[in-house]
């Protein structure tokens, strides 16, 4: 899924804005590898991927290449020990290490051991600043949210900057394909994908962060709710060129 948008983001007066260019989801079941393609279509100063899956408690993203290349990672967040853990990992890549050409490319997700189930959610940007693309990261983890249940993450020193924040959940049993999560209401919703009714990822984004210390509030949607077990968030700010 695309969805193409221009987005006002200003660090500084006169600033070009951030800019999506493009965004897309993914979900797969167990494997210690996994791959999906995605259809690059080029000028892009950053690349950025969140991922949410259900583990076994204590796994890690050791690795994500795009076309080859090694991102670095922005932030990650395990939340649980148990069969039921839930962990976010976040990722970005600059103009610099991103395919020199268009067309399909391959993202390609390296696990310290098999998670359970994975989504990932895939934003494509323009005007990001390359030597420091990303500021601030924030992440956070909660249990057992039931339907109407709401968690905080709150955001520090970012004022006016272009924002992303995502939630990833983990299930016992079943989870929704789509409205897991309503995002905070200063954001709008990108991504809401869950995969063999076992994880999810919800992300969304803010235009301008509007105060020095802003609070995203999520609402647990699920019609499913009554067993998701773990929850984890993560947000951090994207600086503009």
């Amino acid at each position: 899924m695309f969805a193409s948008r221009k987005i006002r983001s200003l660090n500084a007066i006169n600033a070009i804005p951030v800019r999506v260019d493009a965004t897309a989801e993914y979900a797969w079941g167990s494997a210690e590898t996994g791959s999906v393609s995605f259809t690059y279509t080029g000028d892009s100063q950053a690349f950025v991927v969140c991922m949410g899956s259900r583990t076994n408690g204590g796994d890690s993203v050791t690795n994500v290449t795009f076309n080859g290349v090694s991102g670095t990672k922005i932030i990650e967040k395990a939340q649980g020990t148990g069969t039921n853990s839930a962990v976010v990992s976040t990722w970005v890549w600059i103009a610099s290490e991103l395919p020199t050409s268009t067309g399909t490319k391959t993202l390609t997700f390296t696990w310290s051991s098999n998670p359970s189930h994975t989504t990932v959610a895939v934003y494509s940007l323009s005007f990001v600043d390359q030597t420091t693309p990303h500021e601030n990261e924030v992440s956070f983890g909660a249990f057992n949210l039931f339907i109407n249940d709401t968690v905080d993450i709150t955001l520090s020193n970012s004022i006016n900057k272009f924002v992303i924040s995502c939630v990833a959940a983990a299930s016992g049993n079943d989870i929704d394909t789509t409205q897991n999560f309503d995002p905070p209401s200063q954001m709008t919703e990108d991504q809401d994908i869950g995969t063999n009714n076992k994880a999810s990822i919800t992300t969304a984004h803010e235009d301008e962060c509007a105060s020095a210390s802003e609070v995203y509030t999520w609402t647990m949607k699920s019609t499913k709710s009554s067993d998701f077990k773990s929850s984890a968030l993560a947000v951090f700010a994207i600086n503009a060129a």
